[in-house]
């Protein structure tokens, strides 16, 4: 339950067990159930601040093309970033200093909440920042429906080179249970309170169904134990196409009983040559047995697309290519599609590989008409929800 209401200088409060939302002037303030800002909303900025301190700025560029515009972006230095955050609290203490003694009459979740906003300070974030960082290895990226799951990290990094991908530190190998179980653990005691505010949980990083299905179904035991309100909401996970068509359908249905809820997968594109490109390991053919799999277990998909790959040479081939894919795959309405831009290549191994085959990249205009292509195409053509999102300077919140 909710609780909105007024303060006496025209802020709009909306506060309950799930954290607390605060609105003036055009401005909007998001904390967690513990007290914790995480986004600042201000006219087209939007800050971000990541449970281990990090603060991102990101912003709507230009040039517009269709529905679709460029999202731009930077993570502040530490210092403007510790000044941003600290000034924001200022601003809303300012805000909420009223409201501890009108609040009686409101849910106590309400002023659970307020309370909690008003307890924080500069020191415990910074307190709070570094429990998270002795917990979490770095999160590499998270699909846009799991930015608010909790995290539990059962592999670390990834154990592929795709040519594109500089989101994942080396492959730091698979946890054994009982480390799991303690890592779990240490991420419901991190979060506290804040785990009201979260939404399922992630199994991460990149490929955590590569490990045995044994491991994996322990894992899942773990967080249902430590974790079960958020295991209730469900559990996520990346896989790899290829590891994913391996793997028995009845393994896949035990996981499924166990509380794995969808899979995402990086297809990337349907065009082989594209793929070649990008270094991943794996074809068409892996990416339909391995939804067909998925689907036979009960488990909803997630397919990453990507815009602007493979450049002039090959933006015909990997539009229809990449249509015709998904087209074919037994999507339904429980599934979701993601498309993301190309960016910031410069200096990766395919920025290499592309010079060396002479391929000439598009510009940013000529990726999002491709995104804005594959986009209404996929929209009329499969079942499943079809969004965008944006992976740059991506910070888990």
């Amino acid at each position: 339950m909710n609780d909105g209401f007024s303060g006496t200088d025209g802020a709009a409060i909306s506060a309950g067990k799930r954290g607390l939302t605060l609105e003036r002037d055009g401005r909007v303030w998001r904390f967690d159930a513990a007290g914790r800002l995480n986004t600042v909303f201000d006219g087209d900025r939007v800050v971000r601040r990541g449970v281990d301190g990090t603060v991102v700025e990101k912003w709507w560029g230009e040039p517009r093309v269709g529905r679709f515009r460029p999202r731009r972006s930077r993570v502040l230095d530490a210092e403007e970033g510790r000044d941003r955050i600290a000034a924001a609290y200022e601003r809303v203490h300012e805000h909420l200093s009223d409201l501890e003694s009108r609040a009686d009459g409101t849910d106590p979740a309400a002023r659970e909440s307020i309370r909690r906003v008003l307890e924080t300070d500069p020191a415990a974030l910074a307190r709070d920042a570094a429990q998270f960082r002795s917990v979490y290895s770095p999160v590499g990226i998270l699909p846009p429906d799991c930015y608010r799951a909790v995290v539990c990290q059962l592999t670390t990094g990834c154990p592929y080179d795709c040519s594109f991908c500089t989101l994942y530190d080396e492959d730091g190998g698979v946890r054994s249970p009982d480390a799991f179980d303690d890592h779990v653990r240490a991420v419901a005691s991190a979060f506290g309170r804040g785990r009201q505010s979260r939404r399922g949980v992630f199994l991460g990083e990149a490929n955590p169904l590569a490990a045995d299905g044994e491991t994996i179904a322990r894992a899942l035991e773990s967080i249902e134990r430590h974790l079960p309100e958020r295991h209730a909401e469900g559990v996520f996970a990346f896989g790899n196409a290829r590891s994913v068509a391996r793997t028995p359908v009845p393994t896949l249905e035990t996981l499924a009983e166990l509380g794995l809820t969808r899979v995402y997968l990086g297809v990337e594109s349907g065009d082989p040559d594209v793929l070649s490109l990008l270094r991943k390991p794996q074809d068409a053919a892996d990416v339909r047995e391995a939804v067909e799999r998925l689907a036979a277990a009960g488990i909803d998909v997630g397919a990453m697309l990507m815009a602007g790959v493979g450049g002039e040479t090959y933006a015909r081939d990997h539009v229809r290519r990449t249509v015709a894919l998904l087209t074919d795959l037994s999507l339904d309405s429980g599934d979701v599609v993601y498309l993301s831009p190309l960016v910031g290549t410069p200096g990766t191994t395919y920025a290499a590989d592309a010079r060396e085959r002479g391929i000439e990249p598009l510009d940013e205009r000529g990726v999002l008409e491709q995104l804005g292509t594959l986009y209404d195409r996929l929209a009329d053509g499969v079942e499943a929800r079809v969004s965008t999102y944006q992976a740059a300077d991506f910070v888990y919140f």
